[in-house]
């Protein structure tokens, strides 16, 4: 999931819910990283000119920094989905 955050999109909505669900048309699914930055190129890079980040989410975010135990979704969400809706 490509997240942009930035000039009235906040990246806190990322962050802060403890589940994120994702609405998402069937036409916005690209097979890689790659698709999508080349994609970017003929909306003339639009997702980047007033962003203030862009943030790949891949699932819950993991770490083990506190007494070297895993906690999922220290930095994010502990849970992710992600609805695909037909294109409409």
């Amino acid at each position: 999931l490509v997240y942009v955050s930035g000039n009235g999109r906040y990246r806190a909505t990322s962050l802060l819910p403890p589940v994120h669900v994702a609405l998402i048309n069937r036409s916005q699914i690209v097979p890689n990283l790659e698709s999508w930055v080349e994609s970017q190129y003929g909306n003339d890079l639009q997702a980047f000119q007033h962003a203030s980040n862009v943030v790949l989410i891949s699932g819950a975010s993991r770490t083990a920094d506190i007494a070297l135990e895993l906690i999922l979704g220290m930095h994010g969400p502990g849970e992710m989905h992600i609805l695909i809706l037909p294109d409409v």
